[in-house]
């Protein structure tokens, strides 16, 4: 571990170099020199990204930008953001998607955190961006949680109990302590590595860290203020399933692998849903672990409903739906109900929405264009003003939290 870096900020990238760019220019907002970037290019042009960085003149700002590229082929997904853990120098390590981005308060709150609190592992709510380039009706639109000011403690045990069965879920779990849009201390990396031989087990990486991370951990902290930005760009995996337009060329990596993708149930293979691709991740990490995966077959076929219900295509809906019925027939599952589902549009209205335990604010960031993850904070001031949802110092909503004993994890 280098003394003088304090975050490593892991950047996979495949085939989006240009927002690639605007992610780590999002990073550079910080201004510090106790940041690392490591960026994992996995494009199919290996010439592009490096020119871009040179082009932005990275190598001019106090944090240290590292670029490391696949030589000969296109590595999975595990095995990309695998080869990053031999290159991390910080304390603490976060990844985040390449049309993802962080803000100017991201570092600030972290120092607050780690600075208060005892925790190996920390996750938060993010802000939702749909970029310019979005395949539907909500790009351009920024969504934001509305519920701010709680610190909560989850046990560890409880977080694999509930992800073994999906308990609760209605697509799939929530996700534990992961790396990804979460702070997690390199030494627990480096323990599960060690213990397990790869840290990333399957292709749900995200889930993949939550889980391996819960059986070294008794417990990771969580607090309800946004630090972070999730993008969907038009080729994310996001915009792939959810998208109500084709794309013009280009495939998101979703759609690239989905031919050689395992799935929990032979019989949903090639699928577009991707519950039965998360099942079957969850199936292989439990097994790799040692622990028992209890999901059901009900709860599985459940959860694909509930998927089902998240497609914006009405051409995809309707050949899914008609793969569910067969597959319950197949399995002799009651299916009655799911013979009443249609296409329905779904057209999220601006302002807020949700309820008491789970409230939202979606306005229209297009102005913001492709500069959107940078310039997200320039607008965070006026709504935070216009909704009186947050105190206008953004950090104070941690202070008000802190209890009067720090928390051990």
């Amino acid at each position: 571990m280098n003394e003088e870096i304090k975050y490593t900020v892991v950047i996979p990238s495949r085939n989006r170099q240009t927002y690639c760019i605007s992610a780590i220019k999002s990073i550079m907002l910080a201004q510090r020199q106790d940041i690392e970037v490591i960026v994992l290019d996995n494009s199919a042009n290996t010439k592009l990204l490096p020119k871009l960085i040179k082009a932005n003149g990275f190598d001019t700002f106090d944090t240290k930008v590292t670029l490391v590229q696949s030589e000969s082929k296109c590595l999975s997904m595990a095995d990309n953001w695998e080869r990053a853990l031999d290159l991390i120098s910080g304390e603490w390590v976060m990844f985040i998607g390449d049309d993802d981005g962080c803000t100017q308060i991201t570092f600030d709150a972290f120092d607050h955190l780690t600075s208060n609190f005892k925790f190996l592992a920390f996750r938060w709510p993010v802000f939702y961006y749909k970029w310019p380039c979005f395949p539907g009706f909500d790009k351009g639109r920024l969504k934001l949680p509305l519920n701010v000011g709680t610190l909560n403690y989850y046990n560890s045990s409880n977080v694999l109990h509930r992800s073994s069965s999906w308990e609760g879920a209605k697509r799939w779990p929530s996700i534990g302590p992961s790396v990804y849009h979460g702070l997690v201390n390199a030494e627990i990396i480096r323990q599960g590595r060690d213990k397990y031989g790869e840290y990333f087990i399957g292709e749900s990486v995200d889930y993949a860290s939550g889980i391996l991370n819960a059986t070294l951990l008794d417990g990771y902290m969580k607090y309800s203020f946004p630090l972070t930005v999730i993008g969907a760009s038009g080729y994310s995996n996001t915009a792939a399933l959810t998208g109500t337009q084709l794309k013009s060329s280009g495939k998101s990596q979703f759609e690239e692998c989905i031919d050689l993708m395992p799935v929990f149930d032979k019989a949903l293979k090639n699928t577009q849903l991707s519950v039965p691709y998360v099942a079957y991740d969850f199936k292989v990490l439990f097994d790799k672990l040692g622990l028992d995966f209890k999901l059901t077959s009900e709860q599985f076929f459940e959860s694909c409903i509930t998927d089902l219900n998240g497609i914006r295509s009405q051409f995809i809906f309707e050949s899914e739906k008609a793969r569910l019925i067969a597959y319950a027939k197949k399995i002799g599952l009651n299916h009655e109900h799911l013979l009443s589902k249609t296409y329905q549009k779904y057209n999220a209205p601006l302002g807020p929405q949700g309820n008491d335990s789970m409230r939202y604010l979606t306005v229209d960031a297009s102005s913001l264009g492709y500069d959107g993850i940078e310039r997200i904070c320039d607008i965070l001031p006026k709504i935070y003003t216009e909704y009186s949802w947050v105190k206008q110092n953004e950090l104070a909503a941690f202070k008000n939290a802190v209890p009067s004993k720090k928390l051990s994890a």
